[in-house]
């Protein structure tokens, strides 16, 4: 085991000392707080060129709603400031109401305005059917336009229908739209913490308003630390391993150290930069959070426990099957190929993720965490996600993925004695197999 702590020395600081891993180490998060930053100063900078929608109102009740609502729409919500401050932030709706007998029925009428909107005319076109405001069963509101992702006029114009519908529906039935406005009008239902008794003090803690986002991105940041640390570590790995058997580097050690030996010291060394990669990015964002008065985001001590041993297991599990393949292949094309599967392998969490933080606490959610190839991040999701856990589950996720990534690391030890001495030919899975049942 001393000439296995002499590998991991030697990997540990030939990795640390790099140009390479220095750059990795400031890149990451300089280019995610860059992304954020360069959203934020472009959330305003949107298109402001005014837009031309076309309106058929075979009701003939809509208009002059939709006037005096695109003209306060475009007097109040088009401007920010105030005198020569003042900013245009959003495009100015223009409408042009078109008379149904003119353009006929659809489909005709639909095509003929379709036709508009590819040519650039308009922007895109809305059609009132004739029996909306009487509840007709095959009456519609249709909206049109070239894409579905700029929808601020559809949510405008199903503003205005609705409230114009009802104006006038009450109207008939002789009710006070005043009446209409207090029936209707709805109530905020807050998203709140839940409240614990203080053992010391015996009170009742106050609930604080839950913040969905923080609730998600926490614990996916934390699963993404553990999915970059392995894919980060992992690879660079194979590839070294690959290169000290072309330059035939690794017949030289194996002289006076044994092929486990050898592949235990690269292991450890991985995951001490691993270690330390992380290391690095809990105390900037325990840094960064205090100095932003957030550090409650901040997770507690048990996460970030849990966070470092689920994430040396899983850099030892696919680093010695990373390390295997680079022991098996002789370049990179073929290392290609053979790495697929565990890509797939280390990316099933990202699949199922979404699900798994929705409902943690489901069956679902502790039969997918307790895979062991994915419990490393399902299992730290989590642990992270607002709710609780039973304790015996990270417990018993920890022991299957001990137990994995022995077996992994014994298999992975028997080919790469095997492969690291070959040349010519790339190992097949099926000899890989052969390698770790017989030798």
């Amino acid at each position: 085991m001393n000439k296995s702590f002499v590998i991991a020395l030697r990997e540990y600081r030939a990795a640390v000392r790099s140009k390479a891993f220095v750059i990795t180490l400031v890149a990451m998060p300089v280019l995610m707080i860059g992304s954020i930053i360069v959203q934020v100063l472009l959330r305003d900078k949107v298109d402001t060129t005014d837009k031309t929608f076309a309106m058929v109102d075979r009701t003939g009740q809509f208009e002059d709603a939709f006037k005096a609502a695109v003209a306060f729409y475009n007097q109040a919500m088009v401007f920010e400031g105030e005198g020569d401050e003042r900013l245009k932030v959003k495009p100015e709706f223009i409408l042009e109401f078109i008379d149904p007998e003119s353009i006929g029925e659809p489909p005709e009428s639909t095509l003929k305005l379709s036709d508009r909107v590819r040519n650039k005319e308009i922007s895109g076109f809305i059609e009132i059917d004739a029996g909306v405001v009487n509840s007709a069963a095959d009456a519609k509101v249709n909206y049109h336009s070239q894409t579905s992702v700029d929808n601020a006029f559809r949510r405008f114009a199903s503003e205005v229908v609705n409230e114009t519908i009802q104006r006038i529906r009450s109207e008939k039935e002789g009710i006070d739209q005043a009446v209409i406005q207090r029936v209707v009008q709805s109530v905020e239902v807050n998203d709140m913490s839940l409240v614990e008794r203080d053992v010391e003090t015996g009170g009742i803690s106050t609930p604080q308003d839950s913040n969905p986002v923080v609730d998600i991105i926490l614990p996916m940041g934390l699963m993404m630390l553990i999915f970059m640390a392995v894919m980060v570590g992992a690879t660079p790995l194979m590839q070294a391993v690959m290169e000290e058997k072309q330059a035939r580097i690794s017949e030289v050690l194996l002289g006076s150290i044994q092929p486990f030996q050898l592949m235990v010291g690269k292991l450890a060394g991985n995951v001490a930069v691993s270690l330390t990669t992380v290391g690095v990015y809990i105390a900037g964002g325990f840094c960064t959070l205090q100095y932003l008065d957030q550090s409650h985001i901040f997770p507690s001590l048990q996460i970030i426990i849990w966070l470092l041993v689920f994430q040396s297991l899983a850099v030892l599990m696919f680093g010695a099957l990373f390390i295997s393949i680079g022991a098996a292949v002789n370049d990179m094309r073929e290392a290609q190929s053979a790495m697929m599967p565990v890509m797939m392998l280390a990316m099933a969490p990202m699949f199922v993720w979404l699900n798994v933080i929705r409902e943690p606490e489901s069956t679902f959610s502790t039969a997918i965490s307790l895979f062991p190839p994915a419990t490393p991040m399902l299992m730290l999701l989590r642990l992270a996600a607002p709710g609780s856990i039973p304790l015996w589950q990270p417990f018993l996720g920890c022991g299957l993925v001990i137990l994995t990534t022995i077996l992994f690391i014994y298999a992975a030890g028997k080919i790469f004695r095997m492969g690291i001495l070959m040349q010519g030919e790339a190992a097949s899975f099926r000899r890989m197999l052969s390698w770790v049942i017989r030798s």
